[in-house]
């Protein structure tokens, strides 16, 4: 295991790359070379001009990490990918499992997706940490792998999907005036993160979303959650405003025991069309349709207002521990002992 510096202003190929003053000068050099557990520093100030293809794939015991920085590595500076002269920015391809982070990374402009994964194993971990997805000509992110976790991450002005992945897990993450959908992943879970004029925010196959803020922009954005029919699909305190629909599932099957398409203390406002499309109505009932209450929607502060009527309006499914009310949306008025507070959204 061993840590490598890229630096597309100060740096060569030729150099040994184990140093700032020995560093790279491009990413796809740092990507042909790695061993399983190498971290690699990419400076960040000038954009690169590349495309990146990625095969190192790290394992259970060390993980490959690839980090940003601006002056100091470790101070959480981006760098930037600019894809505009190729297909994608970053192609992720192996033969085998990958176990691999990747911190402070901005993807823009690519021809076809930010990242592309085209190949899917079961057991890979893959997580990304502060990185934006921006302007690509199809999706930000588009991969069939398994087990990506997204934290603090930012999806915005794509093309089509903001991001697209089989399986996802997404916190604190913000998607913004996608021409897809904010949000797509197969099965996994969305908690804590917003959407703003997507054309379509939020679906998950398989799995919760909960605690996520929805603004449809006065009917930009066609639904707000939509959750399949043929799974067991839970969405809990999102606050949803200003949709076509608020929540949107295809068709019911009426065949399932287990309580599909299952929504509770959501607040469901404004829809242009109708808050509900194919949802039971004792689950309806469940929900409350008020003003959001956001401190500055304008101004893209999502954050609720003291007076708003979603402040301890949700259900607390975090168990008995809790004594303090839970807020719809993701945005948390107060602390709430183990669960998340405070959430701040990147991007």
């Amino acid at each position: 295991m061993a840590t490598y510096y890229v630096d597309n202003v100060t740096g060569d190929d030729g150099n040994s790359g184990t140093g700032t003053t020995e560093a790279w000068a491009t990413i796809s050099h740092a990507a042909s070379g790695l061993s399983t557990g190498d971290h690699v520093y990419i400076k960040g100030g000038t954009d690169y001009d590349e495309t990146v293809n990625v095969s190192a794939y790290g394992d259970s015991n060390a993980y490959n990490i690839w980090e940003g920085y601006t002056t100091t590595p470790g101070d959480n500076g981006k760098f930037v990918i600019q894809g505009s002269a190729y297909t994608n920015c970053l192609t992720y391809s192996t033969t085998s499992n990958i176990r691999t982070t990747f911190r402070n990374m901005v993807l823009k402009g690519a021809q076809d997706h930010g990242l592309t994964m085209t190949t899917a194993w079961a057991q890979s971990r893959m997580s990304f940490e502060n990185c934006d997805f921006i302007d690509n000509g199809n999706y930000g992110v588009s991969s069939i792998n398994n087990n990506i976790a997204f934290i603090g991450c930012s999806f915005t002005g794509n093309t089509g999907d903001g991001v697209r992945v089989n399986e996802g897990y997404f916190v604190r993450c913000k998607s913004q005036n996608n021409g897809g959908h904010g949000f797509y992943c197969g099965r996994g879970s969305i908690e804590y993160c917003i959407s703003v004029g997507d054309l379509y925010a939020m679906y998950n196959g398989n799995g919760p979303i909960t605690n996520c803020t929805i603004d449809g922009v006065d009917g930009t954005t066609y639904y707000g959650l939509q959750i399949a029919p043929d799974a067991v699909c839970i969405g809990l305190n999102n606050n949803v405003y200003g949709c076509d629909w608020g929540v949107y599932n295809n068709t019911y099957n009426s065949s399932y025991i287990i309580p599909i398409n299952y929504v509770e203390g959501n607040n469901i406002n404004d829809s242009i069309v109708s808050g509900y499309s194919n949802i039971l109505q004792r689950y309806k009932d469940l929900n409350v349709d008020v003003a959001p209450g956001f401190t500055d929607e304008v101004g893209g502060d999502y954050t609720l207002a003291s007076d708003s009527e979603c402040i301890n309006a949700g259900v607390d499914f975090g168990g008995s521990g809790s004594t303090v009310g839970t807020d719809i949306g993701a945005y948390q008025s107060q602390d709430e002992g183990s669960g998340p507070s405070q959430i701040i959204i990147t991007g």
